[in-house]
Order: structure tokens, then C-alpha cells, then sequence
């Protein structure tokens, strides 16, 4: 059993320092590996940029679309001014006609006292001339 037992454990040291894999494979599997992670960090890289690229057009939309927004509210300041001036017009239009009205009223009034007063000046020239002809 003693015997066994030293196989064995020669056989286990043996084993230790001889590997599974032949060096060419290592080799290779390493040259493919380091390919590999080439590939993959340019990719990275190629992300990196397209990453920055992405940003810088987010960061312009972003600022177009503030512009936008300032814009957009100078524009309903705008129409609130003119919505104002609008119902201003409205009321200044209201006043005017209501004043010509008024004004159309007072010269038919008018119109209508001259013509009393024209009469009886009339009148009294008629009876004035019909009194200095009787004389």
C-alpha cells in the first residue's frame, strides 16, 4: 500500500508540471486572445467617439430646444401685448362711437334749436320790415 501511495503521489507531482495543453496551442490560443482584446478596444474606442459624438448633438438639441422655448414664450408675451392693445382698440372704438353718437344726437338737437331760432328771427325781421313800411 506504502507503494501505491508513492505512485500515486509521483504520478500527482508529474502531472503537476506537465501541462494539458501543448505550447503551441498556449501560443496560439494567446496571439487569438490578444487579437481579441485589440478588436474589442477599438471597438471600445470606436464607442467612445461615437459616445462623445451622441453628446455633443444631445447637448445641441438641448440647447436649440431652450431657444426654442425662450422663443416660444417671447411669442405668447407677444400675443398677450396684442391681445391687450386688441381689447384697448376695442374700447377705445366702443368710446369713439358712442362719443359720435352722441355728437350726432347733439346736432340734430342743435340743428333743430338753430332752426327754431332762425324762425324767429325771421319773424321778428319780417315784423321789424313790415313795421318800418308802415311808418
Amino acid at each position: 500500500m506504502k507503494g501505491f501511495m508513492w505512485l500515486a503521489a509521483g504520478t500527482l507531482v508529474i502531472s503537476s508540471f506537465t501541462s494539458c495543453v501543448s505550447k503551441k496551442k498556449m501560443t496560439a490560443m494567446k496571439e487569438s486572445h490578444a487579437k481579441e482584446m485589440a478588436s474589442l478596444n477599438g471597438q471600445l474606442g470606436k464607442c467612445g467617439e461615437d459616445l462623445n459624438m451622441y453628446m455633443k448633438k444631445l447637448s445641441a438639441c438641448e440647447q436649440e430646444r431652450e431657444n426654442m422655448r425662450s422663443a416660444s414664450q417671447q411669442k405668447d408675451d407677444q400675443i398677450t401685448d396684442l391681445r391687450g392693445q386688441l381689447a384697448d382698440a376695442k374700447k377705445t372704438r366702443d368710446q369713439q362711437f358712442e362719443q359720435v353718437g352722441n355728437l350726432t344726437v347733439m346736432s340734430k338737437a342743435a340743428n333743430e334749436n338753430m332752426r327754431a331760432t332762425l324762425a324767429q328771427l325771421e319773424k321778428k325781421i319780417n315784423t321789424s320790415n313790415y313795421c318800418s313800411r308802415q311808418k
